[in-house]
């Protein structure tokens, strides 16, 4: 026999999943709890929440993990001081997945925080938000990854940080042209990538909310997206819910 075969391998399957608790009070509430942790279950991976609020995890810790992935809303607490940590840790070949805010806010004042660190993404912020939408039409949409629950109208787009792919890796899934992307010199602003680095959605492209309803849709395909985030790797999934590929449910009524 190959002993190539017989040979144990470890799979990282860990994510750790970064909140701050100052703006979400409990892990169950978070953004990652309520809408990712079930697509990285599914993926076969586990999601391990860690509060911000409370300091971060040494930089040597980090290497256990398979991905860092974060759910920012805004400016979040000693938010320069989790940039100068993230940093580092890409640098040091971890992979990120960033939805909505790196931490802080596209501000003129941080743009050179934000871009360090989005630099080891492949990625870079221009100084620049485009606010009135009314002249933003999609270059690219990548109709695997895009449309999931909620279809985008090309008419009615969410505004956007102007964000430019400086990567010849990161795949593009949803791109967009505007007017304004004029006075920042963009040919167009890269809304939904990965690349081998990880991932990133900018703020209001993840998911639609609808306030009359009181329903959330996805915008972007979360099981693909994730999926080629994290390395479009295969292998078997420990799943509960499963016996010989098949899925089980369960009812049980008092």
């Amino acid at each position: 026999a190959n002993p190539a075969f017989a040979a144990e391998k470890s799979i990282n399957r860990e994510i750790l999943g970064l909140y701050d608790s100052t703006k979400e009070l409990k892990p169950e509430e978070t953004r990652l709890h309520r809408w990712i942790e079930m697509p990285l279950n599914h993926l076969g991976y586990k999601l391990t929440l860690h509060d911000v609020a409370k300091g971060l995890p040494p930089l040597t810790e980090t290497k256990r993990y398979h991905a860092v992935v974060t759910w920012f809303s805004d400016r979040i607490i000693d938010a320069d001081i989790y940039l100068a940590w993230a940093t580092r840790a890409a640098r040091s070949g971890v992979r990120f997945v960033v939805i909505d805010s790196v931490g802080l806010l596209g501000d003129k004042g941080d743009l050179p925080r934000i871009n360090a660190f989005l630099k080891e993404l492949g990625l870079e912020f221009a100084d620049y938000f485009v606010s009135d939408s009314s002249g933003t039409r999609i270059q690219i949409l990548d109709s695997a990854m895009i449309g999931f629950e909620h279809k985008l109208v090309p008419e009615r787009l969410p505004g956007h940080q102007v964000v430019i792919a400086k990567s010849s890796a990161i795949k593009t899934h949803l791109s967009v042209t505007d007017p304004a992307h004029q006075w920042v010199k963009a040919p167009s602003s890269a809304l939904v990538v990965t690349s081998p680095k990880g991932g990133f959605i900018t703020s209001g492209y993840a998911i639609h909310i609808d306030d009359e309803r009181d329903k959330v849709r996805w915008i972007i395909d979360p099981f693909k997206f994730l999926e080629s985030a994290l390395g479009n790797k295969r292998w078997p999934i420990p799943d509960t819910t499963t016996a010989s590929g098949r899925r089980l449910y369960f009812s049980h009524i008092d």
